[in-house]
């Protein structure tokens, strides 16, 4: 095909609305009544749709006659084909040029004018729990040390210097509360401390937050500098170097039956009581949802979060959302499903006896239609029964521990089949696709899922002896 093929006076002299082909895709736009004239290249770029390959029209504006002469649009139009001939959009190319124009001139190259556009953007994909998280390390550790550094100014050694002290476990000074965006109470402290996870989970926000500076096309080090495989790793330990995980104190399984008739007995004194509507026959609520997560053993905010509108009383089944699980962002992540013992049930029966038609949650607190706050639970069992109940280690052990000490009992005492797997199911741990397919069936009673859920609830009932036990009192 002949290329250049227009002349001077065609351009001028050509009124009507057409196209004016010059030859290798290079055409001249004219509107009606030759009022308006511009540049446009017209090519095809193969795309694949469906699993087919196919040619897709691209057209490129190059601008108008008045800026463009016929020779300066002819060689926009010569850098277009050469660009194709490399395999690359011409258009995108285009737009990526204009992109890095746009961010060359911007105001937007510190690391503390990044991170709102880097939370905006994951906030969708992150957990509540998650983004908060980020949000006050960044805002504790970050910011005021590199906030106000230009990111390609942040190298190895920068890098280096923030992460040791906080590994050290320094003391992080923090002189103003956090702003969360409506959180609060969340990083309210002056002094917060460090460790090896902690500086662990800075450094993978600060890897993150500098690659997406380059995915903005700022300038960044060609290495990222927060990256634990390239030279960082050779300076500074690993957290499995000088860390070692822990797992959470649980109750000894011969004893959760004490544990148990201690809690459904324990009164406070009424002197300690304070003015709130937080107790149900004299009993705290607190108790109560620390009664439930032992006989129910998922995680805390699972239950906190449970709504009435969530439980099927005629089937005795409690179906939580995935979005309050722990893998509620996956693609694979399901609703957890779980059977309700006599004793759960009889816990939320005193709750819905107790609840306001206003209220949406299970365990709300003091009537203000949100959930109740895991501090109290806690601190009942810290601070408030009168036996001190320590782990095998002699640790004073914890909510999440229940966990556990559910488990053990499930492998080691409970006799049903594939036991091990059911109390995974119950935990919202994964297991095999064709066992959860064989035990999702809730509705059946003599389903081995709600069997295991009754054993374990006759088991909470029986008194045993009660071995590394102190008295509250004494132990102080």
């Amino acid at each position: 095909m002949a290329i250049e093929r227009l002349k001077q006076k065609d351009i001028d002299q050509t009124k009507e609305k057409k196209l004016l082909a010059d030859g290798g895709g290079l055409y001249l736009q004219v509107g009606e009544g030759g009022r308006s004239k511009s540049w446009l290249f017209r090519y095809a770029m193969k795309t694949v749709v469906k699993g087919k390959t196919v040619f897709r029209d691209r057209n490129m504006g190059l601008g108008p006659l008045h800026d463009i002469t016929l020779e300066q649009a002819r060689a926009k139009a010569r850098e277009c084909r050469a660009l194709r001939r490399k395999g690359i959009d011409p258009l995108d190319a285009q737009r990526a040029e204009k992109a890095t124009h746009q961010l060359a001139t911007t105001k937007i190259k510190t690391l503390r004018e990044i991170a709102p556009l880097f939370f905006a953007r994951f906030q969708a994909k992150w957990s509540p729990s998650y983004y908060y998280r980020a949000r006050r390390m960044v805002d504790v550790y970050l910011l005021p040390k590199i906030g106000d550094l230009p990111v390609e100014l942040i190298d190895l050694q920068v890098v280096r210097n923030l992460l040791q002290p906080i590994q050290e476990r320094r003391e992080v000074r923090v002189d103003v509360r956090l702003n969360l965006g409506g959180r609060p109470n969340i990083g309210g402290r002056p002094n917060l401390g460090g460790g090896p996870t902690i500086a662990n989970n800075v450094r993978h926000l600060l890897k993150q937050l500098l690659e997406y500076a380059q995915a903005l096309r700022l300038p960044v080090q060609a290495s990222n500098p927060a990256s634990s495989r390239g030279a960082l790793g050779m300076l500074l330990p690993s957290v499995d170097e000088i860390h070692k995980t822990e797992n959470f104190p649980a109750l000894p399984i011969n004893q959760i039956g004490a544990f148990m008739a201690e809690l459904r007995s324990y009164r406070p004194h009424r002197r300690n009581r304070p003015n709130r509507s937080d107790y149900i026959a004299d009993r705290p609520i607190g108790a109560l949802i620390l009664e439930f997560i032992a006989l129910l053993p998922v995680r805390k905010h699972q239950v906190l979060g449970m709504k009435h509108n969530e439980i099927d009383w005629d089937r005795r089944i409690w179906t939580c959302p995935k979005e309050r699980t722990k893998t509620g962002k996956r693609n694979s992540a399901k609703n957890h499903i779980l059977p309700l013992s006599d004793a759960c049930i009889a816990v939320l029966e005193a709750m819905r006896a107790r609840a306001k038609a206003s209220s949406e949650y299970v365990f709300d607190e003091f009537g203000r239609n949100k959930p109740y706050d895991m501090s109290s639970v806690g601190d009942i069992l810290r601070n408030s029964l009168p036996t001190r109940w320590l782990d095998k280690d002699g640790k004073l052990i914890s909510v999440h521990g229940f966990r556990a000490t559910f488990q053990s009992w499930a492998i080691e005492r409970c006799g049903l089949e594939n036991a091990r797997e059911l109390s995974e199911l119950i935990l919202g741990h994964e297991i095999r696709k064709d066992m959860a397919r064989i035990y999702g069936r809730l509705a059946d009673h003599s389903n081995p899922l709600r069997q295991m859920m009754e054993q374990w609830a006759q088991f909470c009932d029986r008194a045993e002896p009660l071995p590394n036990v102190l008295p509250f009192t004494a132990s102080k």
